[in-house]
């Protein structure tokens, strides 16, 4: 039987009824959770009685395939709603000419946040035209689905969450109106690594949980992944966010990689430094990524990279949960990461979850790159 660390363990087997698991990057969440289930299992919990719920369609597959139970209920929460509304004839918004994408962010930021503040420009048209087309968008959905829970007081025995700091507040309302008296709840998550606060997703909620259920408090610090040299550099970095559960990243590999910065005058120049870094250590690893803040950053690299399926060419959101034995993180100017637009302190921080995100990737070696004034992020990583 694998080894688990204390912290692990103490997870699996938590005897509390609420149990809440900080779960630091690389430091074996999923499997804390999918041996969290097995546990329930084992310990002949009915496999109807338990509700996962995660954030993507990959991670729910990959869940069900490593538990080999077909049937735990996984699912991300828009599939669970849409299981719940059992209507095969819901159609739903897609792109068009009406609305612009900024718009509809702005209506769904409404909805997310139960419809508090103040209320968009043409957002009554936007429902307007939904009604008229008898169409929903996703918030429609779970609103919809929460009417369903409360109306007809749908329960969980068993409820587990992942990625639990990617929750808006929506959802959590549709996850504690899926709790009665009975229910043991597990989430799991880490607010170090919440970046979706530009689509309604509030890192605090886990706090919130905490103090309302008085939840128990599992944190899990190693880091499996990293080296010395790239962990140290991540706990750097985030220590300068003040709004957070603090802890500190343990290493646990020995072996010895590497952090590098490297500036340039231009873009031309830091992308020759990349191909030409990558030509020269491409033997001696297997997995690489390009990692960039803004998708117009990663065009040449995408380019010249298409066919290679040994390099990946990822904006960091598209990163989060995946690592690579070597990171190229390129473009790392002033104004642009942290990006000019987000400069008030708590949208600050978030600029440096996502850095922190990003760093985390590395498995042995990171390369930081810039192509005019360097991010102030380079120097609060201490390299």
């Amino acid at each position: 039987m694998r080894k688990y660390s204390d912290e692990q363990l103490a997870a699996i087997n938590s005897k509390s009824k609420h149990t809440a698991v900080i779960a630091g990057a690389g430091s074996g969440k999923t499997t804390v959770l999918i041996q969290r289930i097995k546990k329930l299992l084992d310990d002949n919990v009915i496999s109807s009685e338990i509700l996962a719920i995660t954030f993507t369609k990959k991670a729910a597959i990959e869940m069900r395939e490593r538990l080999k139970n077909n049937d735990v209920l996984i699912k991300t929460f828009d599939s669970f709603c849409y299981q719940l509304l059992n209507d095969k004839t819901i159609k739903f918004v897609e792109d068009n000419i009406n609305f612009s994408s900024k718009e509809i962010l702005s209506f769904s930021l409404y909805d997310i946040n139960l419809k508090q503040g103040l209320k968009p420009k043409r957002y009554d048209d936007y429902e307007k035209y939904k009604n008229e087309n008898s169409i929903l968008d996703f918030n429609d959905l779970e609103y919809k689905a929460l009417e369903i829970i409360k109306n007809k007081k749908i329960t969980y025995n068993y409820i587990l969450i992942d990625e639990f700091q990617d929750t808006n507040s929506l959802q959590y309302q549709i996850f504690i109106s899926l709790i009665n008296k009975n229910t043991q709840t597990f989430v799991v998550g880490d607010p170090d690594q919440s970046i979706y606060g530009f689509r309604g997703a509030d890192f605090t909620i886990i706090n919130k949980f905490i103090k309302k259920y008085d939840s128990s408090v599992i944190i899990l610090k190693n880091n499996y992944r990293s080296t010395n040299e790239i962990v140290k550099s991540a706990n750097s970095l985030i220590d300068f966010n003040v709004n957070r559960i603090s802890k500190k990243l343990s290493v646990i590999k020995k072996e010895v990689g590497m952090i590098k910065y490297y500036g340039f005058n231009n873009d031309i120049e830091e992308y020759r430094f990349i191909i030409n870094m990558y030509l020269s250590i491409k033997v001696e690893y297997q997995t690489f990524a390009i990692l960039f803040r803004n998708h117009e950053q990663g065009f040449l690299y995408k380019k010249y990279f298409y066919n290679n399926h040994e390099v990946s060419v990822l904006s960091i959101h598209e990163s989060k949960g995946l690592e690579f034995d070597v990171v190229f993180l390129i473009g790392l100017n002033k104004n642009t990461f942290p990006s000019i637009i987000n400069n008030q302190n708590l949208e600050i921080e978030e600029e440096r979850r996502l850095m922190f995100v990003a760093v985390t990737r590395a498995k042995t070696r990171l390369y930081l790159t810039s192509s005019n004034k360097k991010s102030k992020f380079i120097k609060e990583l201490k390299i």
